[in-house]
């Protein structure tokens, strides 16, 4: 029974991601079904054009860069960019590229989808961590450090490059760790405000009154003042 199904067609055209085929040169020879969605083309008025007929003029460098690495390895490329909609907005995608072959000819396959809402949260972010003059800290739902502003190291004495990639957790006294994630749990379903102990390179633990808010589904923003 499942012999008189395309599985793959039918997975490939509903799709929520947009799937498209190109030659070496980067000219669409398919377009999933998602193409409309994404930027309002039916596939076949995508067929035959070039990729670089829809990218934005400030994005063509980058994308070049890509595709000449595209073709050169075998390896996924992952780009950011924005591409022109059929209405000529123009939004932000993230397309990731590989080659493929097929007898003795290569193709890119490209699986490129919307992050428009990733942008504006990173513009959100960047906002805060620019203007707030509080200690400003970014984390994912690991606790493991995203980004800081420049008062979050001047506060506690260690260094930017210090707090990247590592665990929140270990930055918070010893005692106060359980309560620390109890209270990044409660941020899930509000802004939540606690009182905490930051650890310092040079002055001990200092108390601190933390703020959370969540800013995504897996990211979490914390204000943390210390008390004087």
């Amino acid at each position: 029974m499942s012999g008189d199904l395309d599985f793959k067609g039918l997975i490939v055209d509903h799709f929520i991601d947009f799937i498209s085929v190109h030659t070496l040169d980067g000219i669409y020879l398919y377009a999933s079904d998602s193409a409309t969605e994404l930027i309002g083309y039916k596939p076949e008025e995508l067929i035959n054009h070039s990729a670089y007929e829809f990218f934005h003029p400030d994005e063509i460098k980058k994308v070049q860069t890509a595709h000449s690495s595209v073709i050169k390895t075998p390896d996924v490329f992952t780009t950011k960019y924005r591409i022109r909609r059929k209405d000529g907005v123009y939004i932000w995608v993230e397309t990731r590229s590989k080659t493929i072959e097929n007898g003795h000819r290569k193709y890119i396959i490209n699986h490129t989808r919307d992050v428009r809402d990733e942008i504006a949260l990173n513009q959100q972010v960047d906002g805060v961590l620019k203007f707030c003059h509080y200690p400003v800290c970014i984390f994912d739902n690991d606790c493991k450090i995203k980004k800081v502003n420049p008062a979050f190291p001047k506060a506690f004495g260690y260094s930017t490059e210090s707090y990247l990639r590592r665990n929140l957790c270990d930055f918070i006294e010893r005692n106060y760790q359980d309560d620390f994630l109890s209270s990044v749990r409660r941020a899930y379903s509000g802004s939540h405000s606690f009182k905490t102990y930051f650890r310092t390179k040079k002055l001990g633990a200092v108390r601190v009154t933390c703020n959370l808010k969540l800013l995504h589904s897996n990211l979490l923003l914390a204000i943390c003042i210390p008390e004087t």
